[in-house]
């Protein structure tokens, strides 16, 4: 016989799981501080390519300029202040990186939380027709009188 409450819960699990299998997955595989390091560097390789970019882009566009404060020019001086601006610019992008991912871990592991306490369920009522009927699915067999 069909467990009705069952087969709606193992439903309701499927689609929650298909919907937030990403976010259960962060929860599952990694530890919070993992989760958040790994993420970090991520985002301080991509500010920093992204940055040599900008800062490339910016000297082709201003060569011109450039070229005639060339000889004018105090070479400690830039690079101090090229390497100060990366580091606010890192900076301000770890931040906010850390802020993100902390919040994406946290929620993730409540969806984790939300989809283990479902499997529970199932399991609880998988045990209770294993209980009763000494296999699951099938019907009872232990009359009180005749013992079969």
């Amino acid at each position: 016989m069909l467990n009705e409450e069952k087969i709606k819960l193992m439903t309701k699990t499927s689609i929650y799981e298909k919907k937030r299998n990403k976010d259960i997955t962060i929860a599952e595989k990694y530890f919070k501080t993992d989760y958040i390091t790994y993420s970090m560097i991520k985002t301080a390789v991509a500010v920093t390519i992204g940055y040599m970019v900008s800062l490339l882009i910016f000297v082709i566009w201003r060569a011109e300029e450039l070229v005639k404060l060339i000889s004018k020019a105090d070479y400690f001086e830039v690079v101090k202040r090229i390497i100060i601006m990366y580091v606010i610019v890192l900076a301000i992008y770890m931040l906010i990186s850390f802020a993100i991912y902390t919040l994406k871990y946290d929620r993730a592991k409540r969806y984790l939380k939300v989809y283990s306490s479902r499997l529970k369920k199932i399991e609880k009522i998988d045990d209770e027709e294993l209980s009763m009927t000494g296999r699951l699915g099938g019907t009872v067999n232990n009359d009180e009188y005749t013992g079969i």
